[in-house]
């Protein structure tokens, strides 16, 4: 950041930050009117009866690309030759406590899913809901 802007920001009393950006379709008609009828559907559902699933993925070979230093001076580091493994996390949660997890080596693809969901989570949630039929 050049010294002008720095000097800007600080007699406007503001600062940077990451933006925060959304889907242009966002403000349509058609989406405003489909997030209606979503929250008419789902407003009288109990929050202690919902489950949230949800996945990430993780590079082990990755390398900060920021670090600390005394002014003046650079910072050396070295890269790993080996890019590192994908590993993959699966979860589901309810307001309470974590449900089920499942880890893989690699992505996320529909037969992870079912087995997530056939071994791991399918019998955790029959015994912890309680308006569930079974």
């Amino acid at each position: 950041m050049c010294k002008c802007n720095v000097l800007c920001i600080t007699k406007t009393k503001t600062n940077t930050k990451k933006k925060t950006l959304r889907s242009s379709q966002a403000k349509t008609e058609r989406v405003q009117k489909l997030r209606i009828e979503y929250w008419e559907k789902v407003k009288h559902i109990d929050p202690e009866d919902l489950v949230f699933i949800d996945e990430m993925g993780v590079l082990l070979g990755l390398t900060r690309t920021h670090a600390r230093s005394d002014r003046g001076s650079r910072v050396y580091d070295f890269k790993p030759y080996y890019r590192g493994a994908k590993v993959s996390v699966i979860g589901g949660i309810s307001l309470k406590k974590v449900l089920a997890v499942m880890t893989l080596n690699g992505s996320m693809d529909g037969n992870a899913y079912k087995v997530f969901t056939l071994t791991f989570f399918a019998s955790t949630i029959m015994g912890w809901c309680s308006s569930c039929d079974g």
